[in-house]
């Protein structure tokens, strides 16, 4: 939802809404020039700790997931390496830092 309460973006969970603890999501800027992607990291509501990060490309079409052990944190930073952001998140002691091929 944006301020003014219109819904901007939907997407059907795969589990049931009492499998998650908790989500988190961020922008990021892949290329400087091009639109934002929407990253969220979904943490379930099990015994096993794991979450699911997600990736969605400026028109809402998932392009990434993969099942992460204990992951806690996500956010952009800016990429030493070009004029657009990357995506870090941190995973029990690591953080991994993804970039759109």
């Amino acid at each position: 939802m944006d301020t003014s309460g219109q819904v901007v973006f939907q997407h059907r969970l795969e589990r049931p809404v009492s499998a998650v603890f908790s989500m988190r999501g961020t922008a990021v800027r892949f290329n400087g020039s091009e639109s934002a992607h929407l990253a969220v990291l979904t943490k379930f509501n099990a015994p096993s700790r794991r979450s699911m990060l997600s990736v969605f490309s400026p028109q809402g079409q998932l392009i990434y997931q993969e099942l992460l052990d204990r992951s806690r944190g996500i956010c952009a930073a800016r990429d030493s390496d070009g004029d657009g952001e990357v995506l870090l998140v941190g995973n029990g002691p690591a953080v991994y830092s993804y970039r759109l091929r």
